[in-house]
């Protein structure tokens, strides 16, 4: 499980107000409950929403998560405000109503980036709600190369059904608001 908290908000170095935030972890173990579990500090991140963009620094990199105005199929470059290879995002839709992790949101926005060529896949998509934020997220990261000597119609089969390496996850809210 993983719990982002707001911990301060302060003044950046462009003197913009800038989210503190904290992200915990409960690190399984078969012969505890999840209840039982303590949050574990892992993450100090920082969130900036301008009136353009909303902007999340993980691990001391810059992303821009969202721009505003949110218009359903519009692109935007995730990296511009770092030094990796351009990631086009884009709105596959905007204020839907949505039932994720069992709680009904009125109004969702979902983001996505795609780009799979014969031998690599990368996906990526996250559902923000209005008055909660983050609620989903899945990342999808794999690769099959063919090997030595390819068997006919290895290129025909799909991706997901061939992967050699990679990852996948997926992150869904079970809550969210203030803590006691």
């Amino acid at each position: 499980q993983v719990k982002e908290k707001i911990q301060s908000i302060f003044a950046d170095n462009q003197n913009r107000p800038t989210i503190h935030l904290e992200r915990y972890r409960k690190y399984y173990n078969p012969t505890t409950p999840y209840s039982s579990l303590l949050w574990v500090l892992t993450d100090v991140w920082e969130e900036n929403k301008t009136v353009t963009t909303a902007e999340k620094v993980e691990e001391n990199v810059r992303y821009v998560r969202l721009i505003f105005p949110t218009t359903q199929g519009q692109y935007w470059d995730a990296n511009v405000q770092n030094t990796y290879g351009e990631k086009k995002f884009n709105y596959q839709f905007v204020d839907q109503a949505r039932t994720i992790g069992n709680i009904q949101f009125d109004s969702v926005l979902q983001t996505v980036y795609a780009d799979e060529v014969l031998t690599n896949k990368e996906y990526r998509t996250e559902k923000y709600a209005r008055n909660a934020g983050l609620i989903y997220r899945q990342e999808i990261v794999v690769e099959s190369q063919p090997g030595a000597t390819p068997h006919p119609g290895f290129f025909q089969i799909p991706i997901m059904q061939r992967v050699t390496s990679g990852y996948q996850y997926t992150m869904t809210v079970n809550s969210y608001g203030t803590e006691p």
